[in-house]
């Protein structure tokens, strides 16, 4: 080999090595990008966690209330049934609802 054919060598070793470094330089940078991106991705996502639990929880109170008003209704309407049964019933013995 000569000292112009070691010379062209060494210059292509040392462009190769450069491209590299370049390259490397590249894929860090999108590396440091894409840590970012599912650093936000997991911001929003947390966040709209968050906020589907709150829904969640505030759902959950708005079923309680409803089944307590309902409870409460249902008690009402079988007072109202109890009360519709005792005076049917005081009425026909009375013979009112006797032909």
């Amino acid at each position: 080999m000569t000292f112009e054919e070691f010379e062209i060598a060494l210059r292509g070793l040392f462009e190769s090595q450069r491209l590299n470094s370049q390259n490397l330089g590249n894929l860090i940078q999108a590396v440091e990008i894409l840590g970012q991106t599912v650093d936000r991705f997991i911001d929003v996502t947390n966040a709209r966690m968050s906020q589907a639990e709150e829904s969640h929880r505030r759902l959950e109170e708005v079923l309680a209330r409803y089944a307590e008003n309902a409870d409460a209704r249902m008690k009402q309407m079988e007072a109202n049934l109890d009360a519709l049964i005792r005076i049917i019933t005081a009425e026909h013995k009375n013979g009112r609802g006797q032909s």
